[in-house]
């Protein structure tokens, strides 16, 4: 009945607004990461509608899970943010996409990226994006920084970027 109806318009509204705003691809020059190390990011966004801003940043999140009574909680914080760069009032150009190249650095006492049962620290690449006539959304690129030292991105599977979504 309704609630049918509803589950129905709510996934059209989001495969609208999913091929309006179209995908995002971000490549980056070299990964796992080094803390200290520059790297270039090539970023596409993809879509026929304009723009009032993009800004791409560069976070560092805190995820700990732990009990309370007899749930398990998990909470999550970004700790440190960085904007690499912001882009206002943009506009399509019909048939292509929007493409920006920059680098950024990565701060030379960043944490390496860490996962243990209940505890993680994890960087990342988020692209925000406010349309016009459209509500915000954001794209998140998981990155793989490695601890300081000649041999540690040797410990690291590489692996290519895909976005999660949130």
């Amino acid at each position: 009945g309704l609630i049918g109806l509803a589950a129905i318009g709510l996934f059209l509204r989001r495969l609208l607004l999913a091929t309006a705003i179209g995908p995002t691809h971000l490549e980056i020059s070299d990964h796992p990461l080094r803390p200290g190390g520059t790297y270039g990011v090539h970023l596409s966004q993809g879509g026929a509608v304009s723009f009032r801003r993009l800004e791409l940043v560069l976070e560092l999140e805190e995820q700990a899970t732990f009990r309370q009574g007899t749930d398990v909680r998990t909470e999550k914080q970004v700790v440190w943010r960085e904007l690499m760069c912001c882009w206002d009032r943009l506009e399509p150009v019909p048939g292509r996409p929007f493409e920006a190249t920059l680098q950024f650095k990565v701060p030379a006492r960043a944490m390496h990226s860490f996962r243990s049962l209940h505890n993680a620290v994890g960087w990342r690449l988020v692209l925000r994006g406010i349309p016009d006539r459209w509500p915000a959304f954001l794209r998140v690129f998981p990155l793989v920084i490695v601890p300081a030292g000649p041999d540690a991105a040797a410990a690291v599977v590489r692996q290519p970027l895909r976005e999660v979504v949130s």
